[in-house]
């Protein structure tokens, strides 16, 4: 017999609301996140064999599908470069909103290496959009982040199998950690996919050319924190947590919005995320005896958003000439000439010259002189604080060029 979810009900079109007039940067954001995470919960598939559990699912994976629709009919238009800032600023913020939680040690090895090139996206966006539309990015972002080169992107590009951290243990992990790899996974695989689709859909070649680079790093992050889950659990088995995660992610958005409509917004989803993990937990116990965690642990306190440049300053000293071979953290400049890290670099980028990322920030400097920049200091790398000149070697050098000096 079909397991049947109560209150599975269409929502009507005369349901679906406008555009919200007036948001703030941080309002915006925080729909931008909850859209982003129904969309993953609403396109996540897992293989059961039952029946009835097949149809469970596509009944929670369709309420998924509308809440995202009715979020994403709230946010206003904008162009889609406008959309990237938006976006790297939310993965920025999330990134550093993350690592301040206690109980997260464990993940932010992956965090802190993400962190820098999430800077760098956004600032090689910066670059383009005030270029193309003489937008000042701060204006998008509220004047809440610095925008400045982090770790460049030429250095982002690694070899597939570079691309995987060691994996965590469930079972003893705190909760915290857990939440963090349930929530991160699925962001940036979402924008991921948005580039990837933003890339087909300019005539401007230059910007689709940087949105395909930016789909790949993207990507490169999505399998860094995908690699975290624990290969001994199934996906069936997983679908809790990030349902969990998603309970959380409303706990959180809720416990700092200022916007009345949009609180009302966060509590009534809530309502709808609790109801859906409930029932999805019934749903794996009668059809698939999987049983819920026994663990009992409270939420770790709400993650909030705030202001990330301090966070970057600190950690890019440490993280800018980092890179990966196989599931370990690497100076860039400690490997040898002949790693595939640097193979693959000269396939790819050659001298940089035709790196997207690089040509959107020599375009602008070859118009107006400098790059486009909003810092509140200089940046603490002193190889990136020349505005004329981009920087395309640092973390690019092997150990003999470190050497000799080339």
């Amino acid at each position: 017999m079909c397991f049947e979810l109560d209150e599975v009900r269409p929502v009507a079109w005369r349901d679906y609301p406008r555009p919200m007039r007036r948001l703030d940067t941080v309002s915006r954001e925080r729909l931008l996140l909850a859209a982003a995470l129904e969309r993953a919960g609403a396109a996540y598939t897992a293989e059961p064999v039952f029946a009835d559990l097949r149809r469970g699912l596509n009944a929670l994976r369709r309420r998924a599908l509308e809440r995202a629709l009715l979020l994403a009919a709230r946010l206003p238009a904008c162009p889609p470069v406008e959309e990237a800032i938006r976006l790297e600023q939310l993965e920025a913020d999330l990134t550093a909103a993350l690592r301040a939680m206690p109980g997260t040690r464990a993940v932010r090895p992956a965090l802190d290496f993400a962190l820098p090139e999430e800077a760098d996206q956004l600032y090689r966006f910066a670059n383009l959009l005030d270029a193309e539309q003489d937008a000042p990015a701060e204006r998008v972002t509220g004047g809440r982040t610095e925008i400045t080169p982090g770790r460049p992107c030429i250095a982002a590009h690694r070899h597939p199998c570079d691309s995987a951290f060691p994996p965590l243990d469930f079972d003893t992990a705190p909760r915290a950690a857990l939440l963090a790899v349930a929530l991160m996974a699925p962001l940036q695989r979402h924008v991921a996919s948005l580039y990837l689709q933003r890339a087909g859909e300019t005539a401007d070649a230059d910007v689709r050319a940087l949105f395909a680079e930016m789909a790949l790093i993207e990507e490169q992050h999505a399998a860094q924190y995908e690699s975290l889950w624990d290969p001994r659990r199934t996906p069936l088995e997983n679908l809790p947590l990030r349902a969990e995660a998603l309970c959380y992610a409303y706990e959180s958005l809720g416990a700092a919005e200022t916007d009345g409509t949009l609180r009302a917004l966060w509590r009534q989803n809530l309502s709808e995320a609790r109801r859906d993990l409930d029932a999805l937990g019934g749903l794996l116990r009668a059809c698939a005896g999987i049983e819920p965690d026994p663990r009992t642990e409270a939420f770790p306190p709400p993650f909030l958003f705030g202001d990330t440049s301090a966070l970057v300053r600190a950690l890019m000293p440490q993280q800018v000439t980092l890179t990966m071979l196989e599931d370990s953290l690497v100076p860039s400049g400690l490997l040898p000439a002949d790693c595939r890290y640097f193979a693959w670099q000269r396939a790819l980028n050659g001298s940089g010259e035709s790196t997207p990322s690089h040509r959107a920030v020599r375009r602008y400097a070859a118009r107006y002189g400098t790059d486009y920049r909003f810092e509140r200091g200089a940046n603490p790398i002193e190889a990136l604080q020349n505005r004329r000149t981009d920087n395309v070697t640092l973390g690019c050098e092997p150990l003999a060029a470190m050497r000799t000096g080339k």
